[in-house]
């Protein structure tokens, strides 16, 4: 690294200025962002070695990388929550029930937060120690969190089904053979839904015990002329047989029009 001096004494600000001269000079033209290792930052005063970074950083350092990790980052001298950079820092802020930086509450320090905002009817709403989120176990008359798991989740005096909150669940509307909510259908009441809206040819479309599906068990492929699944036959297509392979000297082989079995009465002996 060359310093061009135009003579005189050194202002050590990394700038080459007017009477300072190669000897004065060096310290300010080794800018910190230049220095290639740790020998040459400490040839200039103006600089500190951050030997974690593996940079020379401006005698102060930049900004503390971490307010929790038991290092001094940007080497000023000052670790973590001592250090002035981390002064918002959710970690080293909360506790000191004064809601700032990123935290969304502090202590008593709510902001404008209630049970009510929180979507509850009433209650005391607290803040979590964290101070990244609010307590609201003091709060009442918010929805039923579940309609299934045996407990008074809002604190109403009414659990799961019993609680008007679960009126459209499907775990307690299920079963009433009336289709509402996010049921898919209820016992016999399957909508505008059938076995042929569903893909099939024909037969009975039900509905699961669970009214989150249709129970399809019951439709059929059976006349579309196509020998599929579970079929014998299927109307014209009776795959490789003839009244011959089932036994018959002649005639005309058919299908049922259930298409479980073949018609052999067209055929003969």
């Amino acid at each position: 690294m060359v310093c061009e001096p135009m003579g005189g004494g050194c202002n050590m600000n990394s700038i080459c200025e007017m009477g300072e001269n190669t000897q004065t000079c060096i310290n300010d033209c080794m800018s910190c962002g230049d220095v290639l290792d740790s020998t040459d930052c400490a040839n200039d005063p103006a600089c500190t070695w951050n030997a974690g970074m593996m940079v020379c950083e401006p005698m102060g350092g930049g900004p503390e990388t971490s307010c929790s990790n038991g290092l001094d980052d940007d080497s000023d001298g000052q670790m973590d929550c001592a250090d002035t950079d981390c002064a918002m820092d959710i970690t080293c802020s909360c506790g000191d029930n004064t809601l700032n930086g990123v935290e969304v509450c502090d202590g008593p320090d709510l902001g404008i937060e209630t049970c009510v905002t929180q979507g509850f009817t009433s209650g005391t709403l607290a803040c979590m120690g964290t101070c990244d989120a609010f307590d609201t176990s003091g709060c009442m008359g918010g929805p039923e969190t579940s309609c299934s798991n045996g407990l008074d989740d809002d604190s109403d005096g009414q659990m799961d089904c019993a609680d008007t909150d679960c009126a459209m669940d499907i775990t307690c509307s299920c079963g009433d053979s009336i289709l509402n909510g996010v049921e898919v259908c209820d016992a016999g009441d399957l909508g505008i839904e059938t076995c042929v809206t569903q893909g099939f040819v024909s037969g009975t479309l039900a509905c699961m015990g669970t009214c989150d599906a249709f129970d399809t068990s019951g439709c059929s492929m059976c006349g579309n002329n196509t020998l599929e699944g579970v079929e014998v036959c299927d109307g014209i297509d009776l795959g490789i047989e003839t009244c011959i392979t089932q036994g018959f000297v002649s005639g005309t082989l058919a299908c049922m029009g259930t298409c479980d079995a073949f018609d052999t009465s067209g055929c003969s002996m």
